[in-house]
Parts: C-alpha cells; sequence; structure tokens
C-alpha cells in the first residue's frame, strides 16, 4: 500500500486537481493507492474565519459559506449526480455545523473554530474521489476523521495514536481495498477519545499521511507540493539552492524541528517509528527527482 498526500496548493482548482489525479492512476496501476487530502486553497483560512463570525452572531457568516460551497460545487462539473447529492448533503451538515455554533460560549470560540475548518478537508475528500470516479477510476472518499487520539480530555495531553487509527480505520476500508479502488481520506482532522471531531494543527495534512502511512503498514507516503522536495536553501530567495536527495529520519527529524516549510515537523516521527519511507516529490514533476528519508 502507498500513501499519497497533497496539499492544498496542489488542490487549487480542477486542473491541480487532475494533475493530482493522474498521480494516483499511476500509483494505483503498482499498488492500493490511499490518498489525504488537504482543503483547497484558502479554504481552511476561510471556515476559520466563518467559525468566527458564527460564533459571535454576525450573520455575514451564511454568504461566506455559501461562497465556499460553491468553489466546491464547481469542480464537480462531470461527475455523476450521485456524487453531487452526496456533496450537497454534506455540506448541509456543514451548514447545520455552523447553526450550533452560534450557541456556543464565546469562551470556546478558538476550539470550536478551529474543528469547524475542517470541512474544508471532508468536502475534498469527496469531490476528489468523484473527479477520480468520472474518468473511470474507481474511488472511494471518507468524509469522516480518520486519524483516532488518545489520552486525556485537555488538548495538551492529547496524542495522535497510528494503533488506534488502524482498529478504527482498516475496518471501514477493507471493502474497498478489496475492490482495489482508490481511497481518498481527509488530512488534517482527527477524532478524540470521546468522539468528538477534533484536529492535528495547522498544515499537519502531512502529519495525518504518514499516521495513516503507519496505521496501515504502507511500504511508502508519497509527499507532493509544489517544490521537488528540500533543498539547503529557500528555491524562493536563491534560485542556486540545491536540492537534498536524501536524508535519515534523523536527519529529517532535526532539519524540520527547524522550520522548514516543505514538511510538517512532526511528519518525520510515525514514519520513523514504523520505518517507512517518506519520499517529496513535486506535483509537476511526480516520478522526477526529490527528496527521500528513510532509515
Amino acid at each position: 500500500m502507498r500513501v499519497l498526500k497533497f496539499g492544498g496548493s496542489s488542490l487549487a482548482g480542477a486542473e491541480k486537481i487532475d494533475l493530482a489525479i493522474d498521480i494516483v492512476r499511476r500509483h494505483m496501476a503498482e499498488d492500493i493507492t490511499v490518498a489525504v487530502v488537504s482543503a483547497m486553497a484558502g479554504a481552511t483560512d476561510s471556515l476559520l474565519r466563518i467559525g468566527e463570525l458564527a460564533i459571535y452572531r454576525q450573520s455575514i457568516w451564511r454568504e461566506k459559506l455559501q461562497e465556499i460551497e460553491g468553489k466546491y460545487a464547481i469542480l464537480l462539473n462531470g461527475c455523476a449526480e450521485h456524487w453531487r447529492i452526496a456533496i450537497q448533503r454534506l455540506a448541509a451538515n456543514m451548514q447545520r455545523d455552523a447553526e450550533s455554533l452560534q450557541y456556543l460560549h464565546v469562551i470556546a470560540a478558538e476550539e470550536e473554530a478551529a474543528r469547524f475548518s475542517g470541512w474544508g478537508e471532508r468536502l475534498m475528500a469527496l469531490v476528489f474521489a468523484a473527479r477520480l470516479c468520472s474518468l473511470g477510476i474507481p474511488a472511494y472518499g471518507y468524509p469522516l476523521e480518520p486519524v483516532m487520539l488518545y489520552g486525556a480530555a485537555q488538548t495538551s495531553d492529547r496524542r495522535a495514536s497510528a494503533l488506534a487509527t488502524r482498529a478504527w480505520l482498516a475496518p471501514q476500508l477493507a471493502s474497498a481495498i478489496r475492490q482495489n479502488a482508490a481511497i481518498v481520506l481527509p488530512g488534517y482532522i482527527a477524532r478524540d477519545p470521546s468522539g468528538k471531531s477534533t484536529t492535528l494543527g495547522r498544515n499537519a495534512s502531512d502529519y495525518s499521511a504518514t499516521l495513516i502511512g503507519a496505521a496501515l503498514g504502507a511500504t511508502g507516503v508519497y509527499i507532493y507540493s509544489d517544490v521537488a522536495g528540500l533543498y539547503t536553501e529557500d528555491p524562493k530567495v536563491n534560485p542556486q539552492a540545491q536540492l537534498i536527495s536524501y536524508l535519515t529520519f534523523e536527519e529529517a527529524l532535526s532539519v524540520t524541528s527547524r522550520g522548514v516549510k516543505a514538511l510538517h515537523p512532526r511528519a518525520v516521527e510515525p514514519a520513523a517509528q514504523s520505518a517507512i519511507p517518506v519520499k517529496l516529490r513535486s506535483l509537476y514533476a511526480p516520478f522526477g527527482a526529490g527528496t527521500d528519508i528513510g532509515a
């Protein structure tokens, strides 16, 4: 099994999504494939703001939410009607979730707005699966939280668990795996021990992917973005920066702990613990040179 992760910048519109879909198709020819998707570029920030507006009872949140729904609906052009119905149902649940925010105490505003922002990933999981199916590629979109947490109720005490994630997720994906379908999961969101939705923190879809890879026993985790991998310097600042072709897990942990943006700082941990290679690649040259991280 291979786990492929696509970030928001790789899902910014139909053309980029179709590049990601072609990558999934090519991996499926060789192995069972799981895609972990972020929200559409900019959607998480918008949803955070919408959540805050709803909590503070600013009615403009409804208009803003409709704009988000419209952006996702456009991506369903050419998809079968049953996918449109599925997205509409999910959007209706998002609407009800926003409605419920109006009755919360403002003390919980930040946490609840963060939880609400995970709807972007949920919607993208179904949209991505729908576009796969429209191209004749069997796919299963899973809009629920794929990662399980354990520990005390306090946010600071909770930890993501690959073992708990496996127990939760594997039975729900078994049928899709038997049918050789592409499996599409939302990044970023998780479920706490009480069953409540939460998140792994901003920009944590990389972390989601390696946790899911560890939980499902993947042979590799592939992270696709606008850059091919880790460089000696920021290539946007210095065009002469050199691509780093290989890092050990220990080296990658050291590099990412210093705030390198190409990889979430916690993403290496589950891969290192399970000895799963992580491969960073460009969306535009997916089978070209990149950075490999391994033992």
